[in-house]
Order: C-alpha cells, then sequence, then structure tokens
C-alpha cells in the first residue's frame, strides 16, 4: 500500500519540477524574444513599441542591435512612435528606438526632421544622433541641422554638428554656420565642427582658409586639421596661404600640409623657402611638413642642408629628421650631417645619426 503512494508522490514531484521548469523557461528573456520578434507588426501605441522593445532582449542585454534590426522592420509606420520613445526614462528604450530609426533609414528622415523641433530638448538631441547615424542618406536633413546648430542647448548643437559632417559633401551648405560653430561654445561643440568641415571636403576650404586668420588660436589649429584631413584638394589653398603675411596663418598652413603627408608634394618649394622665414617656429614646422612628406620632398635637400645650421637647435633637429625622412635621396647631405654629430645639442647629435642610418643603411651582413 505505500509503494503506490510513494510512486505517487515521485511522479507528482517529478511533474512539478517538469512544471516549474518550463513556467521558469518561458519567462526568461530569451524566450520572450523567441515568442515575441516573430509576432511583431504595426505597433499600436508607444507602451506597445517599449514592450517591444524590452521583450526583444534590449533591457536583458540580450542582443540590442538584432533587437533593432527587428524593430526597423515594421517599417516607416512605426516611425512616429519610435521617436516619442525618446521620451521614456529608460535609457534602453531610448536606444533601441534611436537604434531601430537609424536602420529605418532615409524613410525616417522627415519624421526625424519634424522632431528637431520638438519642445523636449532630450527628444531633439536624440534626433539628431538619429541623422548622424544614419549618414549620407540624411541630406534631406541638412537645413534643418544648421538651424539646429543654433540650438539654445549643447546637447542638441553637438550631435547636430556631428551629423553634418557624418551626411558629408552634401552637406555644403552648412559650411558658413560650421564656421560659426567654431567661434564659440562647449569646446566639444568646436571640435566637431572642425571634424565636419574636415568630412564636408573641398568645398570648405575657402572657408576654412579664411578661419586661419581667426584671432583665436583654437580656432586657426582646428581649421588647420581640417584643411590636412580634407587632403591634396587643399594644398593649392594652403601653398598661397604659406606664402601670407601673418605668421599664424603660415604656421598653421605648414602644419597642415604636413599632415596631408605625400600628396602634398608641389606645396615643396613654398616649404623650401619657409625654411629661411625669419620665425624660427614656421622654420621648424616647414621642416617638419618636408619630413611628413618624405621622399617626395627631396628638391628641399639643399635647403636642409643649409637649416643644419640654422641658430635654433629645434630647427636644426627636424632639419635632420626631414633629411632622414627623405632617404637615400639626400645622400648629398651625409658630410653636412656627419659635421652635425659634432652639434652642442644632444637631440641634434641624435637626429643626424639617425638621418644618416636612414640615408646610407648599413649593407646587409654576409
Amino acid at each position: 500500500m505505500q509503494r503506490p503512494a510513494k510512486s505517487g508522490i515521485v511522479t507528482a514531484a517529478v511533474l512539478a519540477v517538469l512544471v516549474l521548469a518550463g513556467w521558469a523557461c518561458t519567462t526568461t528573456p530569451r524566450f520572450r524574444v523567441w515568442w515575441t520578434l516573430p509576432r511583431m507588426r504595426e505597433p499600436r501605441n508607444v507602451t506597445q513599441v517599449e514592450r517591444w522593445i524590452r521583450a526583444a532582449g534590449i533591457a536583458a542585454q540580450l542582443d540590442p542591435d538584432a533587437a533593432a534590426k527587428t524593430l526597423a522592420r515594421i517599417g516607416p509606420p512605426a516611425v512616429p512612435l519610435l521617436i516619442r520613445a525618446f521620451e521614456t526614462p529608460d535609457i534602453n528604450v531610448q536606444t533601441a528606438a534611436a537604434d531601430a530609426l537609424a536602420h529605418i533609414g532615409r524613410p525616417a528622415v522627415p519624421a526625424l526632421v519634424a522632431a528637431l523641433k520638438d519642445e523636449d530638448s532630450e527628444v531633439r538631441s536624440d534626433a539628431a544622433w538619429v541623422l548622424r547615424n544614419i549618414g549620407p542618406a540624411a541630406k534631406d536633413a541638412v537645413p534643418a541641422l544648421i538651424a539646429a546648430l543654433k540650438d539654445k542647448e549643447w546637447t542638441v548643437r553637438l550631435p547636430a554638428t556631428e551629423a553634418l559632417g557624418e551626411i558629408g559633401p552634401a552637406a555644403k551648405d552648412a559650411v558658413p554656420a560650421l564656421i560659426a560653430a567654431l567661434k564659440g561654445g562647449e569646446p566639444d561643440v568646436r571640435s566637431c565642427a572642425t571634424f565636419a568641415l574636415g568630412k564636408i571636403g573641398p568645398d570648405a576650404v575657402p572657408a576654412l582658409v579664411a578661419a586661419l586668420k581667426d584671432k583665436d588660436t583654437a580656432v586657426r589649429r582646428h581649421a588647420a586639421w581640417a584643411l590636412g584631413a580634407i587632403g591634396p584638394a587643399a594644398v593649392p589653398a594652403l601653398t598661397a596661404a604659406l606664402k601670407g603675411t601673418k605668421p599664424r596663418v603660415r604656421r598653421c598652413a605648414a602644419w597642415a600640409l604636413g599632415r596631408i603627408g605625400s600628396a602634398a608634394e608641389p606645396a615643396v618649394p613654398a616649404l623650401t623657402a619657409a625654411l629661411k622665414d625669419r620665425k624660427w617656429t614656421i622654420r621648424l614646422d616647414a621642416a617638419l611638413a618636408l619630413a611628413d612628406i618624405g621622399p617626395a620632398a627631396k628638391g628641399a635637400v639643399p635647403a636642409l642642408i643649409a637649416a643644419l645650421e640654422d641658430k635654433h637647435p629645434g630647427v636644426r633637429v627636424r632639419a635632420a629628421s626631414a633629411l632622414g625622412s627623405i632617404g637615400p635621396a639626400a645622400k648629398d647631405a651625409a658630410p653636412a650631417l656627419v659635421n652635425a654629430l659634432a652639434d652642442k645639442d644632444e637631440d641634434v647629435r641624435a637626429a643626424a645619426t639617425e638621418a644618416l642610418k636612414k640615408i646610407q643603411p648599413a649593407p646587409p651582413k654576409q
């Protein structure tokens, strides 16, 4: 009589365990992902969007990217509700909504443009970030993003600036506004404006060259960085700037040409002439630029040899380094570099030693 009872107890225990295991499985985030994702259709309200986002594993941090892509498959009908999801306090919901909108891409742009005018600064900021992530496909948002550069909140101005940079050349109409953004406000916004101008490309060159004359050191430095980022298309304007009357402009131009590297070869004659500039800082930056240009700067070898006797030790160091960067094509500089081994400045001697190794490499061991 006791055996059946015992067997019944065991059976009941096993069933209870199975039921509990089944209940546990169906309440895990992974089960909710499996059950919910295929059932997503056109959402009815923000609450449903939030529920779907959470069910997709955002809160559990399972696979946010997959969840965003799934939400994006709902398509344009989901856009207004995804934007409204920016207002929710849950950062995971906001992030997933933003990622989903970025995956939807260009069809979401008109609604995001409208969101840039929302009363809630967080909505405006999130909209700008999404446009930044959409990139070139968000080119229709350029006028609204230009307007957003004057938003009272820097948290909106910052992503708007980055968005214009990610849109690239199609954002050329934003160049004047971005130049204005270089002249004030938060350092992060100014830096982003510089990066944006560099990505917009050749259309930004004239305004950036003008910015090299700005009285603010940071603006000049940022403009030079952007010109360097633009690359070969900026070389003619930078070469002309290198011959300007303002020392700070000449120095920025030399630095930017060096950043362009070997593609700045057309500027070598102007940089060579700059090795005789009355300002030692410009002579130094010219030598640095020639070093960055490398073998393509071989035409500057005679002037760099002369610069090994410059009165400023920093210029002598950079001249030696430039000769080393030019390499074997600077072999005529070997005697002058040997003399530089006796320079009173330790750094000059070290730079001359390294340059000789590059100009006259040791023969391979037999």
